[in-house]
């Protein structure tokens, strides 16, 4: 009747209890009221007043006792239950923050070991740059110090007047020759600026100059050499540049131009290519008398087309190359043609009429060209171009339009 888990459930009721533990002990009482013989000769109520007097509480009572003093062990166990786990809570606890403060104190090492080495981490790294820097510097030292060292052995064999080394006569080196060659002619420069500031402090210091002048002058076959395999190399390059115009290798003309364009610029390349071209030497093209003016423009039209792609495959800066081409079509190409046209001026009748509508096609068509090389990404002030070309035709435009009126 005492079960701990009668207690624990939500819905207990003290009134229910006591019913559920006399319940059976009424029930036996009541049979055995039931079981003694009445009184028939008495009243009703006479009867009960018997009934009711011989009904016996002390089992009532022993029960309520025994309950209760079951209650009390009960209270009292569960008392020392709640003592032992709260003693053994409190432990617990007391241990949990004990080994909760020595992980929070390994933690806490941990990050500091954790901070000094990131710290010792970033130091390394800083003097890895730096040992890296310096090894980089020493590497670019030790190059140029190689470098240099080639150099002046180059220099030391053309100053004796020969060239045994193969550079000088392999041309599958030209690439590398043209490097060595551009580096001596800085040197063989340098050279001669040295001897002329020599020259000119000879008057303060006569002696140490005299000196100083006789070693310059020791180079002088040197630079003689050096100057001649310049020369040849540039002639060598652009002659085989040439013959590969001519026939149309575009490999061969890349290769010739990105040497020369290394080598000194790739100037006098540029120059031979558009001097070469069909519409600067053909007897037929320089001869334009009778010409036809759409004709001729639709021709340079044409031709800034197909040298457009033909430029961009071959030279390292094309757009140079089509900035050169195009001030040569207009300064030589277009104001020769303009001459042969528009000369002789008749200043009367169908002559001067002719003459402007001539003047007036011209400019047209070269305003159409100058919008086609605009397309071709050409970089220049054309107004300033098409002022000069037409510049003295347009000074007396008015008065020629208004003699033909």
């Amino acid at each position: 009747n005492t079960d701990l888990k009668r207690f624990q459930k939500a819905d207990f009721q003290v009134a229910e209890y006591v019913e559920t533990i006399s319940k059976k002990l009424l029930v036996d009482l009541q049979e055995q009221a039931h079981r003694k013989p009445l009184v028939t000769s008495q009243p009703p109520s006479s009867q009960t007043k018997a009934v009711l007097e011989s009904f016996d509480t002390k089992p009532l009572l022993s029960l309520f006792e025994g309950t209760l003093k079951e209650l009390k062990k009960m209270h009292s166990d569960l008392d020392l239950e709640i003592n032992t786990l709260t003693v053994q809570k409190n432990e617990q606890e007391k241990d949990y923050n004990a080994k909760l403060l020595k992980v929070r104190k390994q933690f806490e090492k941990t990050m500091t070991d954790y901070k000094q080495l990131d710290q010792r981490i970033y130091q390394v790294g800083n003097m890895a740059v730096a040992i890296g820097d310096h090894l980089q510097a020493v590497d670019k030292q030790r190059a140029k110090a190689e470098e240099l060292a080639e150099l002046v052995n180059y220099f030391v064999e053309l100053n004796s007047g020969e060239t045994r080394s193969p550079i000088w006569k392999d041309d599958t080196m030209i690439k590398a020759r043209a490097e060595i060659l551009r580096k001596l002619n800085n040197l063989t420069n340098e050279l001669d600026r040295a001897e002329a500031e020599i020259a000119r402090n000879e008057a303060t210091n006569k002696e140490k100059s005299k000196d100083l002048i006789k070693v310059v002058r020791k180079t002088k076959v040197g630079k003689e050499l050096v100057a001649e395999q310049v020369n040849n190399l540039e002639n060598n390059l652009l002659n085989r540049f040439t013959e590969a115009q001519n026939n149309r290798n575009y490999d061969e003309m890349k290769f010739c131009a990105e040497v020369l364009t290394n080598f000194n610029g790739g100037g006098s390349c540029v120059s031979k290519y558009i001097t070469t071209l069909r519409i600067f030497f053909d007897e037929r093209q320089v001869t334009l008398q009778n010409v036809d003016i759409n004709e001729f423009f639709d021709d340079l039209q044409q031709l800034c087309k197909q040298e457009y792609t033909i430029i961009y495959k071959v030279f390292p800066y094309p757009a140079n190359v089509m900035q050169v081409l195009s001030q040569r079509i207009f300064a030589q190409r277009i104001e020769s043609f303009l001459d042969q046209i528009l000369h002789p001026i008749e200043n009367t009748g169908p002559g001067l009429v002719n003459y402007l509508r001539k003047l007036h096609t011209c400019y047209i068509k070269c305003e159409q060209l100058v919008a086609t090389l605009k397309e071709l990404n050409v970089d220049l002030n054309f107004n300033s171009i098409l002022d000069s070309v037409f510049g003295s035709y347009k000074d007396d435009y008015i008065t020629r339009e208004m003699q033909s009126l």
